[in-house]
């Protein structure tokens, strides 16, 4: 039976895959004025939609589900394995609705990152969790 590797590195001589423990997710803890823009944002179903294409045509995959740890609804947007900036890294965004998850996982991936997170690390969030 051969050998497997679920960790980085070689088996057999062929590369192992990354496990999902390898990734960092990204988790950026908003101020109070961060938390009123976002808020003051009123998109329509349009602009979900348009976020939604334009993530997705980018490479990103956008994944929404309850989290019950924070008791909030959460989107992870993924980027594809070759990313040139993100690679490695799940930006999240958390809501009281799926639509605000999104909602805020866009505005800190456009307006507060511009697009690239390599410069965050995880740092958990234990404030209240609303948009």
């Amino acid at each position: 039976m051969p050998k497997t590797n679920l960790g980085k590195g070689k088996t057999n001589g062929k590369p192992a895959t990354e496990r999902f423990n390898d990734v960092v997710f990204i988790s950026f803890p908003l101020d109070v004025e961060q938390k009123q823009a976002i808020k003051a944002l009123q998109w329509q179903i349009e602009d979900y939609d348009t976020t939604l294409i334009n993530l997705n045509d980018a490479g990103y995959k956008v994944s929404l589900n309850y989290d019950e740890y924070n008791d909030a609804y959460a989107c992870f947007i993924t980027p594809g394995k070759n990313h040139p900036t993100n690679s490695g890294f799940i930006l999240t965004g958390r809501g009281s609705t799926p639509l605000k998850a999104l909602k805020q996982a866009a505005y800190v991936h456009h307006v507060l990152f511009d697009g690239d997170w390599s410069a965050w690390r995880d740092t958990r969030r234990n404030d209240i969790i609303d948009d």
